[in-house]
């Protein structure tokens, strides 16, 4: 590290099953002589609050159990009251704020990310050059699903399977950005096609989450997922995209809902939806019917929808229900989390309210070639 610019990026996972990343365009550690200063500057994360400014780590030195040279004057963080290997070395300002090396009562790890403290299940801090490429195994970037059918029809003579692929981030701003989980279906109605949420009876996957939670995304991508808020008003802020909804009930009927259609605004718009083009097969179309185009996001501490309640925390359901472009409440939120996972989600399609067993969304560059 010695030599030219580096990028920080630290991925932690939380109890909940929630992802989240902290991402810093600069970082580098001093010499000895400094006691390992941390510089450290360049966030492009989308977390409530920025850790290692927010609490004054730029520019600390590395402290221990055996060299104090934090920022609190009365005690070694490194040490504490809780016993002579209660924590662990960190560049600290202040104790108790964060430290992924912290070794107390079992927990690996804290951060306070401006709401309150977190304890990750996993975290992991890797660096990386400035200037570094990322290239998939052929060579080339991977923007987006259609990418990946395309080159696949390409290079080989069938047509890739549907899984999990690397693909850029959606939100990063330069050719060497970082790479991102993303399932894609090589097989509907041609391909090309990245799913953005599903949903599966039976499956416990909370979905009643917080705002920030839907922002970045959750769950697990070869079961029950939501991809997130912010990675799709970047993908679908650059050209035109579709919308594919794949619906399966009870009886064994399946159907789908199509929009030429689907857009996702910026964070200051509370990621207000944009929807047109119905070409499904259903007797009504229920995003324009109820209607949901031009609708702000809401969850269980954001009401942004129309109701005279938030109608993310319905007060009949104990788990409340979950997060969604709500016009009212009852007409459709393929989120909803009311009763377990026996209601997975709902959608009124003008005869009655029908609960899929089975609810699959996913976009698709318009022109993508399969």
């Amino acid at each position: 590290m010695c030599k030219g610019q580096w990028e920080l990026w630290i991925d932690l996972t939380f109890a909940n099953g929630t992802d989240i990343y902290l991402h810093y365009n600069h970082f580098s550690v001093g010499s000895p002589s400094t006691n390992y200063t941390l510089s450290i500057s360049g966030f492009t994360g989308i977390t409530p609050f920025e850790p290692f400014s927010g609490h004054r780590l730029n520019g600390r030195p590395f402290t221990t159990h055996d060299r104090d040279n934090d920022k609190r004057w009365h005690a070694n963080c490194a040490v504490n009251g809780h016993g002579p290997n209660a924590t662990g070395g960190w560049w600290a300002f202040d104790c108790f704020l964060i430290n992924l090396n912290y070794n107390y009562a079992g927990l690996f790890g804290i951060i306070y990310l401006g709401d309150k403290w977190y304890n990750p299940l996993f975290a992991e801090m890797k660096i990386r050059k400035v200037g570094f490429s990322v290239t998939t195994v052929d060579g080339s970037v991977i923007d987006n699903c259609c990418s990946v059918t395309a080159k696949g029809n390409y290079f080989a003579t069938k047509r890739p399977s549907p899984g999990i692929y690397t693909i850029r981030d959606p939100c990063s701003t330069t050719t060497s950005g970082h790479t991102a989980q993303g399932y894609c279906d090589t097989l509907t109605n041609g391909g090309g096609w990245i799913v953005i949420q599903r949903r599966i009876q039976g499956v416990n996957e909370d979905f009643n989450r917080f705002w920030w939670e839907y922002e970045l995304g959750f769950g697990n991508l070869r079961s029950e997922f939501w991809y997130g808020l912010h990675s799709l008003h970047c993908l679908t802020s650059k050209g035109q995209w579709e919308l594919w909804i794949d619906l399966t009930f009870a009886n064994g009927t399946d159907t789908y809902l199509h929009y030429n259609h689907f857009s996702v605004g910026s964070p200051s718009t509370n990621y207000i939806l944009s929807i047109s083009g119905f070409t499904g097969i259903t007797r009504i179309d229920p995003f324009t019917a109820y209607p949901l185009s031009g609708q702000e996001f809401t969850t269980r501490d954001r009401d942004n929808d129309r109701s005279s309640r938030n109608c993310a925390v319905d007060q009949r359901g104990v788990g409340g229900t979950g997060g969604w472009w709500h016009s009212s409440c009852f007409t459709i939120n393929l989120n909803y989390n009311y009763a377990g996972p026996l209601s997975a989600a709902f959608i009124h399609l003008g005869d009655k309210y029908h609960v899929p067993s089975f609810a699959e969304m996913k976009i698709r560059k318009v022109g993508c070639t399969a």
